[in-house]
């Protein structure tokens, strides 16, 4: 008794994995529905376009990422629309990335060589809003989301 390796799991983690399990078939429909509600609306406001799918797959929100259309927006970066964004009390979540290629155990690696120059573990693009993933959100709250992103296309159209 003593010797290898042990892969049983926690009895609470249990527990509390079942007790989530349950509650999973109910957020991930309202993940979805509420996700592109968001996305259908944001889509129709100039300077805005969301991300696609692909006609066969389904969509996974771990993030709702809206992209910006750069010839609208001309001189204004994904930084002041953001900033904007955020004073009509939208909150993003631009800087999730890890950056994992300046933490020393891992870009010395002999196993990492070469691979690690991925722009995107070094910045997040310069096109994309990235909006936290909105699960169960009442109807007063989404207008709040859409009248935002609303008000800022509106004050770069008025800023011209």
């Amino acid at each position: 008794n003593g010797f290898g390796i042990k892969l049983r799991p926690h009895t609470l983690s249990m527990v509390i994995a079942r007790n989530q399990l349950k509650k999973y078939n109910r957020k991930a429909r309202l993940n979805r529905e509420t996700n592109m509600f968001l996305e259908n609306e944001i889509d129709k406001i100039d300077g805005f376009k969301t991300i696609k799918k692909y006609e066969k797959a389904s969509r996974v929100y771990w993030k709702l990422l809206i992209r910006i259309k750069k010839e609208y927006w001309k001189d204004w970066s994904v930084e002041e629309i953001v900033k904007r964004l955020k004073i009509n009390g939208v909150d993003t979540e631009q800087f999730h990335n890890y950056d994992f290629k300046y933490e020393n155990d891992i870009s010395y690696n002999v196993r990492y060589l070469g691979q690690l120059d991925n722009c995107s573990n070094m910045m997040p693009p310069n096109d994309l809003i990235f909006l936290p993933t909105y699960i169960d959100v009442n109807k007063k709250e989404m207008e709040k989301i859409i009248n935002a992103f609303k008000n800022v296309s509106y004050e770069r159209n008025f800023s011209i």
